[in-house]
């Protein structure tokens, strides 16, 4: 059944579209435009309206790749699901789900799983977040709830040697995962407090598309009217202003510590 709007929610995008195509200077014509609109009217209903004009820099920004994935008979279809294999194994190993204490659980099942979740899971991408965010929290949490329910089934009804306890690690190993969550949160504060606080108020912005959202900084530049290379030299200032701060110094050395300690 096709969607009904109102009058209302289409000028409402509409307006949003065009403001957004100005700003950025994307140059679409009318048809995309109203292609754009369209779309995004029924995908705005459930996003706040301060968020609503990042969904059309999302949609704007990832929309081929994610059109291309979803159809089969698309040219680059097979090819860009041959880079996505390979992404997910980078994500996997980014995460430390590369591994697992259970030499039964292979790395390239692991991968087709995530892989094939994702597949299933692409047609509720609503462009509330970048793609490559939103797949990377899917491929995330398939991996650990697969993970999780291949050694419940695993060991149910099974009986454990003495050996295999002692191969098991202590509690203490199982501490440093809950702390690093702490710290990590602890961190984020204090980046946001120290580039908030900063005479260019570009920083924390800019910081914020680059680290939390994965902008290029190409696609920065675009959004805040800035040429790439000032793009770059914004996001040079803000890491010397995190390197630079004493809080953030011991961090990175009692992470050192820890690293030293686990090898």
């Amino acid at each position: 059944m096709a969607c009904v709007f109102d009058a209302s929610e289409l000028n409402a995008c509409r307006h949003i579209v065009r403001h957004c195509d100005q700003q950025y200077a994307w140059g679409l014509d009318a048809i995309t435009c109203e292609y754009y609109v369209r779309t995004l009217t029924p995908l705005m209903r459930v996003v706040a309206p301060e968020r609503r004009a990042m969904l059309v820099v999302h949609y704007h920004l990832d929309h081929r790749i994610v059109a291309a994935l979803r159809d089969v008979n698309h040219p680059a279809h097979h090819d860009l699901w041959a880079q996505w294999s390979r992404k997910v194994l980078a994500v996997l190993r980014r995460s430390g789900l590369d591994w697992s204490h259970d030499s039964s659980i292979e790395l390239d099942d692991l991968v087709q799983v995530a892989l094939g979740e994702l597949a299933q899971a692409l047609p509720n991408y609503r462009y509330q977040s970048r793609f490559l965010s939103w797949a990377y929290s899917v491929i995330v949490r398939t991996a650990h709830r697969h993970l999780r329910t291949f050694n419940t089934r695993h060991h149910v009804g099974s009986h454990v040697s003495l050996e295999r306890l002692e191969e098991a690690p202590p509690t203490e190993a199982l501490k440093p995962h809950h702390e690093e969550t702490t710290h990590a949160r602890l961190l984020a504060a204090r980046v946001h407090a120290l580039l908030a606080a900063h005479n260019d108020a570009r920083l924390l912005p800019i910081f914020r598309l680059w680290a939390l959202e994965q902008y290029t900084s190409a696609e920065i530049g675009a959004l805040v009217d800035l040429h790439e290379s000032r793009v770059r030299a914004l996001l040079n200032m803000a890491r010397t202003v995190l390197r630079e701060d004493p809080s953030i110094q011991q961090w990175r050395a009692a992470s050192d510590d820890r690293l030293a300690d686990s090898r």
